[in-house]
């Protein structure tokens, strides 16, 4: 059962699956499909009034620690969501059994997001998000060590059978061989991270109000850092191959924008030359 609906290079496909059990508010599962690369399951249909224009779709969501259910999967653009909806939406309400669409795969920009974290155990050291063409977020990723192989899993969404299954399924191995490059690459920019300053991050939020600057330049930062330095105001920062994040006082904030207006004015002179 699908249907295909378009947005400009992201192109949507479903599948709906109709609930047997009747008594059940949700009417109906889902995969989606985005540009014949990746299948997203767990969509829910579910009945919340008595006509076809009560129903919604629910993204599909994990209950966390705090025994809230939490989106680990959606748009993050209304036309892409709304495409989504009313895919799936129209597969219900006209009971649709065409095939998928034979079309070829459509490239999709790949952008992933980590963070080292301890939540789940020494062999998942950091988790994150990955996000398909600025337009749809994966949440939940993994990174897993087990016998010194580094890996990545998708999210683990629960079956109606109770058994837990991959949220995110790559369609094509060209996709999926992508998808782990730029998961574990960017893995590697975490774990290479480089820690720096002239005072630890634990004392230097026990003095006051922190706040914090990402540079994209790493040249900018470090004209940053050396003036911090000299004028011995207190900072830490994190440091990797593709951006610094320095952590300061807000009572310096003032100072810092002085210093960092300075340092990328001189970067950008230093250009020109």
């Amino acid at each position: 059962m699908l249907q295909v609906a378009r947005y400009g290079y992201m192109d949507i496909q479903s599948k709906v699956i109709k609930n047997t059990d009747n008594k059940s508010p949700v009417k109906a599962y889902a995969t989606v499909f985005l540009n014949n690369n990746i299948a997203i399951h767990g969509f829910r249909i579910i009945d919340i009034g008595t006509d076809d224009d009560a129903l919604c779709v629910a993204m599909p969501s994990n209950r966390n620690s705090d025994g809230k259910y939490y989106d680990m999967a959606f748009s993050t653009r209304s036309e892409v969501k709304e495409d989504i909806i009313n895919s799936v939406i129209k597969n219900y309400v006209d009971n649709s059994s065409s095939p998928l669409a034979d079309k070829s795969p459509v490239d999709m920009k790949i952008t992933v997001r980590l963070h080292k974290t301890t939540a789940y155990g020494d062999n998942v050291p950091a988790s994150g998000e990955i996000r398909l063409s600025d337009s749809f977020v994966i949440s939940g990723i993994k990174i897993t060590c087990h016998d010194g192989t580094i890996d990545y899993e998708m999210p683990k969404i629960k079956s109606k059978d109770g058994n837990y299954y991959d949220m995110a399924v790559p369609l094509n191995d060209r996709f999926g061989q992508l998808l782990k490059e730029k998961v574990l690459s960017e893995y590697g920019l975490l774990s290479t991270q480089i820690l720096c300053g002239n005072i630890n991050h634990a004392e230097l939020t026990a003095e006051g109000e922190v706040a914090y600057k990402l540079f994209k330049n790493n040249s900018i930062a470090q004209k940053v850092i050396n003036q911090l330095s000299e004028r011995n105001i207190k900072y830490s920062a994190k440091i990797n191959a593709r951006e610094t994040t320095i952590c300061f006082l807000k009572s310096d904030f003032e100072t810092m924008r002085e210093i960092s207006l300075k340092a990328a004015s001189e970067t950008e002179n230093h250009k020109k030359l």
